[in-house]
């Protein structure tokens, strides 16, 4: 029989899992490394003694420290060895976490719009509470959200005429 602190770790896993893989997924572009942060993020949970307010400040947690993780991740020297050897067509998809279209050119993004666009649209965090997430002034998470659409709209519609040419 479990125990109420193994049911709770459980129950948070199984409900904030594809956020934290999503999250990850847009930085390291790569299923298999987009796990292994996920099973950190959980590792870190599982192990922190700090106790959270209600369910808003435990997401809260969740989403820096997949954020931190997954920076953390693509500026080390393997990941970057690594891919320079193998091309980023060859990544597989994310569909058995959500995966569409939009994720993936939201992905695409610079990552300091990544990371606002996703947070706003995805995860339906206002600017004002990304901005206390991400540690930034409301301005700039609101001109972040504004070129990342800008961007994800460009993207879009080239890709769609470059379809239409086909």
């Amino acid at each position: 029989m479990q125990n109420k602190d193994e049911q709770y770790f459980l129950q948070t896993y199984h409900r904030h899992k594809d956020m934290v893989y999503r999250i990850a997924y847009t930085y390291v572009r790569n299923p298999d490394d987009a796990k292994d942060i996920l099973q950190d993020v959980f590792l870190k949970l599982y192990n922190t003694r700090k106790s959270f307010v209600d369910d808003d400040h435990l997401k809260h947690w969740l989403i820096r420290v997949a954020i931190n993780d997954s920076k953390d991740y693509v500026t080390s020297t393997w990941f970057r060895e690594r891919n320079e050897l193998i091309e980023s067509d060859t990544y597989g998809t994310v569909s058995e976490f959500g995966y569409n279209e939009i994720l993936e050119e939201v992905r695409r993004l610079p990552v300091k719009y990544r990371a606002v666009i996703y947070l706003h649209y995805y995860e339906e965090y206002s600017y004002k509470e990304i901005a206390e997430i991400l540690n930034l002034r409301l301005s700039a998470v609101k001109m972040r959200a504004k070129r990342g659409r800008e961007m994800l709209k460009l993207n879009l519609t080239v890709d769609s005429i470059e379809r239409s040419m086909e």
